[in-house]
């Protein structure tokens, strides 16, 4: 992290997990490769709060995009799921009883309902093809949980050129 001449100290950008928790070094400041001087991307944190996430999605040329969201908060509690859309196409979801369409670039938080036997969810995910057929990207089921939040990200697989997903989940320590 960097914010004029200050450098914070270097850290990894982990694919399968979350940093350690980090100290803002300001509202705004900008992300560059350790010891370089080119940013990378720009964080900037809202004016209100004082504990947040923050999820850097590549983009292209070698720059992140960084979401924030509340770490603490009602808007996103333990149980929630944040997908995220970095590739072009629709991806049309379905999570417990609720259906909805993630539009490419566009992220969302949502709130899981409708558990079968109040112990799992179905899940599906489809992606819109460009001659209007769906096409199905994965169906699992997922444990209710409150001591999850889960981040998916859904995104063009460099290699294949097909639309993949990623998941995180966060483990939320029990209230002492």
């Amino acid at each position: 992290m960097r914010i004029e001449e200050k450098e914070s100290d270097p850290f990894d950008l982990p694919m399968n997990n979350l940093t350690p928790e980090m100290k803002a070094p300001a509202r705004l400041f900008n992300l560059a490769l350790a010891g370089g001087t080119k940013p990378i991307g720009e964080v900037k944190l809202p004016p209100e709060g004082s504990s947040f996430i923050v999820l850097l999605l590549t983009l292209r040329n070698d720059r992140y995009d960084a979401v924030v969201l509340p770490a603490n908060g009602a808007s996103f509690r333990p149980g929630d799921v944040y997908l995220h859309n970095t590739s072009e196409v629709p991806v049309l979801a379905q999570i417990g009883n609720k259906r909805f369409t993630l539009n490419p670039g566009k992220g969302k938080i949502h709130t899981p309902t409708g558990a079968i036997d109040e112990t799992y969810y179905d899940v599906g995910f489809l992606i819109k093809e460009k001659d209007g057929t769906n096409r199905f990207l994965s169906t699992s089921r997922w444990p209710v949980t409150d001591r999850t939040r889960s981040y998916l990200f859904f995104f063009k697989d460099p290699l294949t050129q097909r639309i993949r997903f990623r998941a995180v989940d966060e483990l939320i320590p029990l209230a002492e």
